[in-house]
């Protein structure tokens, strides 16, 4: 992974978690990122952060989400490369995650995100993955 390089991509996020307040949820949390434009990338990499998170509530349109969580970005470059290398290739560290969420037609369905994580490893700050999310929240 390089830090100083921008790179869309496209992905998934999944947060299950329950209320443990009328205001607080705490949920596990998952964003998986894949990079299928990235020109010098085969395509087939990911960069996966999971990790727990507390979801606060200050009003039923919106809420603010913080957690820490750890991140796995694994990327293969087209060159050919041996297995050896190519299973070394890719990054992983601590992600403090933080996100915020509005969601237009109060407590349930329509949500609109912005999610940011970073991932620090003995190396320093390794990247930065910053996303939007158009999606459905369920309660029960």
């Amino acid at each position: 992974m390089n830090a100083d390089k921008t790179v869309v991509g496209m992905g998934y996020t999944a947060t299950l978690g329950a209320f443990v307040r009328r205001d607080l949820a705490l949920a596990a949390h998952v964003n998986v990122l894949f990079a299928p434009f990235e020109e010098n990338l085969d395509g087939t990499g990911a960069t996966v952060m999971f990790g727990t998170v507390a979801q606060y509530w200050p009003s039923s349109q919106l809420s603010v989400q913080g957690g820490l969580g750890y991140t796995i970005a694994h990327y293969r470059e087209k060159n050919p490369m041996s297995i050896e290398e190519a299973l070394s290739v890719g990054d992983a560290g601590w992600s403090p995650m933080l996100a915020g969420t509005l969601y237009p037609l109060r407590d349930h369905g329509l949500r609109i995100s912005v999610e940011a994580a970073s991932m620090l490893s003995s190396d320093g700050l390794e990247g930065v993955v910053v996303s939007g999310t158009i999606g459905w929240q369920y309660f029960r």
